[in-house]
């Protein structure tokens, strides 16, 4: 997966107050720290199409989602949003990941990862693995008729996520990445578009992170363009106001197979 990257620079506090460090210049004349942030945006995400799954997996499409695949393929995207540090000691406080379709308007958001209830979940529980249903939905529970079922082949989704296919036709497979997620919102289930707001936990809101889009698209359409942007907000300190700046919105084009 490649990236488009863009620098981010924020005004700072002022380095020095006037009196302290040099007494003979002034507040105004002090230089304020730069700090500087560099976004990443995935620009060629990783696509699966969910019957080519089932096939490699060597299975039947359930009856309920035979009569779908008459007019829809699903897949599954992976999209990736980053962020690293170049200048200074901004805090990352939020980092959100905005993408629509525009290329079709009958394109439409199954559902969503990571989501809220998986980070609920991994509170109490250390395995960092979750399931995804035969249509595309994604759950926080593994259950014994999955781990039962893994066919032995794996696929990677991008990173750190992988997915283990399952013989058994009520599932896709079994996920498992080996990164703890952020705290995170999502939305745009039943619409063109996805979004997620991720925020810091005892991590640093640092690095890249995977965001995965099932989607069902009309059999006829053979790519998808997406318009997609960033948002970055910082903290200085304590006390000080939380600060935002955008990317520049980019137009990834995907090819579907």
């Amino acid at each position: 997966m490649d990236f488009y990257e863009e620098e981010l620079f924020f005004d700072g506090d002022i380095a020095k107050e006037k009196g302290i460090f040099d007494p003979d210049k002034t507040t105004a004349e002090e230089e304020p720290e730069l700090l500087g942030l560099k976004t990443r945006i995935g620009n060629r995400p990783i696509v699966y199409n969910l019957q080519q799954l089932f096939d490699l997996a060597k299975k039947k499409l359930p009856p309920e989602l035979e009569v779908q695949f008459q007019t829809h393929n699903i897949y599954l995207i992976t999209h990736a949003v980053g962020i690293m540090r170049t200048k200074g000691s901004a805090k990352v406080v939020e980092l959100q990941y905005n993408a629509e379709i525009t290329s079709s308007m009958e394109a439409q958001t199954i559902d969503l990862f990571p989501k809220t209830k998986f980070i609920d979940r991994f509170k109490i529980e250390t395995g960092l693995s979750g399931t995804i249903m035969a249509a595309g939905n994604f759950s926080a529970e593994v259950p014994d008729e999955l781990k039962n079922s893994l066919s032995g082949t794996s696929l990677t989704l991008g990173g750190e996520l992988n997915l283990e296919l399952s013989t058994n036709t009520k599932f896709v497979g079994k996920i498992n990445y080996s990164i703890k997620l952020p705290v995170v919102q999502s939305s745009g289930i039943a619409s063109n578009k996805c979004s997620w707001v991720l925020k810091p936990d005892e991590n640093p809101l640092l690095g890249d992170q995977l965001l995965i889009q099932t989607i069902a698209v009309p059999k006829e359409v053979k790519t998808l363009s997406y318009s997609v942007k960033g948002l970055v907000k910082i903290s200085k300190g304590w006390l000080r106001k939380v600060e935002e700046k955008e990317t520049t919105t980019q137009i990834i084009n995907i090819k579907l197979t």
